[in-house]
């Protein structure tokens, strides 16, 4: 993680911004583990399901 992970934020005004924004940053980035509109996706997204389901739930 040291190594890949890039971390910021952002100030927006609405959610619509937000979403226009990720929607940005995405498409420059490509980040890898993101499953929005990837070739991948849909296998990252059953492994992260998978995951999930395996995490405790709570009462």
């Amino acid at each position: 993680m040291q190594e890949h992970l890039l971390l910021g934020w952002a100030v927006c005004e609405t959610k619509d911004d937000v979403d226009a924004l990720e929607r940005r940053w995405i498409a420059e980035h490509r980040p890898a583990l993101n499953t929005d509109g990837t070739d991948h996706g849909a296998q990252l997204a059953e492994l992260k399901e998978t995951f999930r389901a395996g995490l405790p739930r709570r009462p």
